[in-house]
């Protein structure tokens, strides 16, 4: 099965604990996700280093930019280590790219050895951003996005849950964006990513997903249409695709045989059980979604399942 890439973006911040750089119960919970994440897709993670340093002290001691956007660098190299071994520890195959080199700790950015890591099911982490001073790690996403031809960007914020005119913890009134264009994005100055970040994914038409990370299931929930989240893409319609959840996100662990959201009925021919799941209905079904109303997408959900319910009991008996 050919996979899509998914390029997932954790900001240093999200990892912070309390009172370690890390949170460890949280970098084990984005753990969990990724695995369940890499049934289904090509997955590359970038991790910020705002947890370990910030620019705010290098200014305090009169540091010059360009050291302390290495030092930022450096901290992603940590983030990415503490991540290897805890998906090590749940068997999770990964490996360590870095735009800087340090052969010994981990493997050089280079696209050919990446595609090969990601062919074989393996989680490519990428680390130091674009390996030069001056770019955020969010230009480091887009830039690898473009390069390895990924069809999403996830990018998980801390305690935000998607795209706002101002923030929301300060703005009770703020301006909620459930899809919003590059185009925009960067016309209003809003706090997706940096103008060279949302330039390079316009152009290469690759869709951005802003959620809140630091919430149960935050990576899932979002890909499964089951929270707050912004779509932003340079075409409107694009939102349409999303009303279901991206795709379907298999997690045998979490599935019920007596649920019928998880039960495995194809609606066309009826095949065996465990053969297809709720997700891949939605995808043969178009016709009876066209017939069903547009405005709330859970009783749509539930309606369809009834359908789908009788259609089988139909052909059973």
């Amino acid at each position: 099965m050919n996979k899509e890439l998914v390029i997932l973006k954790i900001s240093g911040a999200s990892l912070k604990g309390k009172n370690d750089i890390i949170d460890l119960d949280f970098l084990r919970e984005i753990g969990r996700q990724i695995k369940v994440l890499s049934n289904n897709y090509k997955v590359a993670i970038v991790l910020g280093g705002g947890n370990i340093w910030r620019g705010n002290i290098a200014k305090e001691i009169g540091m010059q930019r360009y050291k302390a956007d290495q030092m930022g660098m450096l901290a992603t190299v940590m983030n990415s280590l503490a991540l290897q071994s805890l998906l090590t520890n749940i068997n999770v195959k990964s490996r360590i790219f870095s735009t800087i080199e340090m052969e010994k700790i981990a493997d050089s950015y280079i696209i050919r050895n990446l595609e090969e890591s990601l062919n074989n099911n393996e989680i490519a982490i990428l680390s130091c951003g674009t390996g030069r001073p001056y770019f955020t790690t969010d230009t480091g996403v887009a830039v690898s996005a473009a390069e390895l031809g990924a069809s999403y960007i996830m990018m998980g914020k801390n305690n935000v849950d998607g795209v706002y005119d101002s923030d929301p913890n300060k703005n009770p009134n703020a301006k909620f964006y459930k899809h919003l264009t590059y185009s925009k994005a960067i016309e209003l100055g809003l706090e997706v990513m940096d103008i060279t970040a949302a330039t390079i994914c316009k152009q290469s038409n690759i869709k951005t997903i802003v959620f809140k990370m630091n919430e149960k299931n935050g990576i899932l929930n979002a890909f499964e249409n089951k929270s707050k989240f912004t779509l932003v893409s340079e075409d409107e319609k694009d939102l349409d695709a999303f009303k279901f959840g991206i795709k379907n996100i298999k997690n045998n662990s979490e599935k019920s045989s007596n649920n019928w959201d998880n039960k495995v009925i194809d609606i066309k021919t009826i095949k065996e059980e465990n053969s297809l799941n709720i997700d891949d209905i939605f995808e043969n079904s178009i016709e009876e979604l066209q017939k069903l109303k547009e405005d709330d997408i859970q009783k749509n959900q539930k309606k369809l399942n009834e359908i789908i319910k009788s259609f089988y009991q139909d052909n059973k008996e």
